[in-house]
């Protein structure tokens, strides 16, 4: 179950965000909805339950928007989380 976190505390992720960096979530998240945007990342990548419920044959959501996957989840966790920091490096090298 997803617990809502209150509206006047600040994330990491803003701070960052707020300084230049790109942020990403990637992997479980238990605060709020997976469909909507995530306090101050940019990219968000969760399952679509907030935490992995298979390891494979699995749903996940891609910025709002809700996938498939047939391989397995730490494969699937893993590549995304690679891609996110090649992406986030990109935005630095310009």
């Amino acid at each position: 179950m997803a617990i809502k976190m209150p509206k006047h505390l600040t994330w990491t992720a803003s701070p960052l965000k707020d300084n230049g960096y790109k942020t990403g979530l990637v992997g479980k998240f238990h605060m709020g909805s997976p469909y909507t945007p995530q306090h101050g990342f940019d990219v968000w990548v969760p399952d679509e339950h907030g935490h992995t419920t298979d390891f494979s044959d699995m749903h996940y959501v891609e910025n709002g928007e809700v996938h498939h996957y047939d391989g397995h989840a730490t494969d699937f966790w893993t590549d995304k989380a690679i891609e996110f920091v090649n992406i986030a490096r990109l935005h630095w090298l310009k």
